[in-house]
């Protein structure tokens, strides 16, 4: 329940509440698991994350 809730705090500043987009995964990834996306991680790097998330390949992530 704490994953969804984190994605829901997060998902919806771009547009769709059920999607998170790069800049809101970006985000939820920098604030919420700091020693995962170290600062010198690149936005090569956060593309890289979103890539492996994104199933549907839509540019953004979600549940479904």
């Amino acid at each position: 329940a704490a994953i969804v809730c984190t994605f829901q705090e997060y998902a919806g500043r771009c547009g769709d509440k059920h999607k998170l987009c790069q800049a809101e995964l970006k985000e939820l990834l920098q604030r919420e698991l700091p020693t995962w996306t170290p600062m010198e991680f690149r936005e090569g790097d956060y593309n890289k994350f979103l890539s492996v998330l994104d199933s549907d390949k839509d540019g953004e992530v979600d549940f479904v």
